[in-house]
């Protein structure tokens, strides 16, 4: 019973923090807004998915999403291209990642 107010509050930080960034990224450009209904199940599906495997839980964040913007992106490519880079890094150089500590990673994560 009391693992339900951790995932609650896990929940609703993660959420407010995703809807935060996209509000503010919202901001920032002149293109598409955000369906933020649409963000909401991505990021639940997505946590789930984590949860299952024994993942961290994923939120946006705004320093990521800001660099996409200030760089001049315009599509989802540039989302998918950022997963890819960090995909390629933990695959070519494990060494470099396992010698960074966990909370390190989650912080910027």
């Amino acid at each position: 019973v009391a693992v339900i107010g951790t995932v609650l509050a896990f929940a609703l930080i993660a959420s407010a923090e995703s809807l935060f960034s996209a509000a503010a990224i919202d901001r920032m450009h002149d293109g598409p807004r955000t369906d933020y209904d649409k963000e909401l199940v991505a990021q639940g599906v997505g946590n789930t998915i984590c949860g299952a495997l024994g993942a961290l839980p994923m939120t946006a964040v705004i320093v990521r999403s800001a660099a996409n913007v200030q760089a001049g992106a315009t599509t989802a490519l540039s989302r998918v291209a950022h997963g890819l880079w960090l995909l390629l890094f933990a695959a070519l150089l494990p060494a470099a990642v396992g010698i960074i500590p966990l909370a390190a990673l989650a912080g910027v994560l």
